[in-house]
């Protein structure tokens, strides 16, 4: 498949035009009738063109921008729509009492007892593990996650916590374009057009902070129509397209092993 784009050229005459367009949640209907919160998110989407002669007849620019400003938020929940499942202070503490009472089958085995094969084994009772047993290691590893902010589900033992989000993505277009008509039977073009944009939408539990990625597209074309005859014409067109991008996580730079 092949796409075909346009820019606009400039003319004798100096043409502009603006534009804006807002979205944003206060004027927007609700996901449904039972639902009546609606989290923060706004769209702008602005922009301008402007074109004319810099010599008569003879020789035009043209020239555009456009931005895309999204803003939103959400509750982050772990990639389902419940949310995401922690510990409890209890359970931090060792003790899984809360899991036994929806589930009497639930154990949690010592592992210094019992033989290689697993055979043997005993469990600790009514699921509390030692505090004596409980690495230090481990304490400061879920010192790192937060506790439950959510009633939850299963006694509040599972989707138990909601964080707020607030994503954006900001996007600018630029365009610009000379036009030379060296003569009547002979045009030629140059354009020149760039893409900037900055997207911060990454996060991963504990980590308070934001990750995202920039991203810029450049690209050039030169072309040429030569009408050599009634019969014959010379077209040619050339270009090169650019893209970079760099992002990183939240945690990009820490070193948590030396903390």
């Amino acid at each position: 498949a092949a796409t075909s784009v346009q820019t606009k050229s400039g003319t004798n005459n100096l043409r502009g035009s603006a534009f804006y367009f807002r979205q944003q949640d206060e004027m927007n209907a609700r996901r449904g009738y039972f639902d009546p919160t609606k989290l923060d998110s706004s769209t702008s989407i602005m922009g301008g063109t402007v074109g004319g002669p810099i010599v008569r007849n003879k020789f035009f620019y043209f020239g555009s921008w456009e931005r895309n400003d999204e803003r939103n938020s959400r509750f982050n929940q772990g990639g389902s729509e419940a949310g995401y499942t922690v510990a409890t202070e209890r359970m931090r503490n060792g003790d899984f009492s809360e899991v036994l009472a929806l589930n009497p089958n639930f154990r949690i085995y010592d592992p210094l007892t019992g033989n290689p094969d697993g055979t043997g084994r005993s469990f600790f009772p009514n699921a509390i593990i030692p505090a004596n047993r409980i690495s230090e290691v481990a304490k400061r590893i879920q010192a790192l996650v937060p506790l439950p902010n959510n009633a939850g589900t299963q006694g509040g033992l599972q989707n138990n916590l909601f964080i707020a989000r607030q994503p954006k993505a900001i996007r600018d277009n630029y365009d610009g374009k000379l036009n030379w008509n060296r003569n009547s039977a002979h045009q030629i073009w140059g354009k020149f057009s760039m893409m900037d944009a900055s997207v911060t939408d990454l996060y991963y539990l504990p980590l308070e902070g934001t990750g995202g990625g920039d991203t810029r597209v450049t690209l050039w074309t030169l072309g040429q129509t030569w009408t050599l005859s009634p019969t014959l014409i010379f077209d040619a067109n050339g270009g090169s397209n650019r893209m970079t991008h760099q992002s990183a996580g939240p945690d990009y730079g820490t070193n948590y092993g030396l903390e």
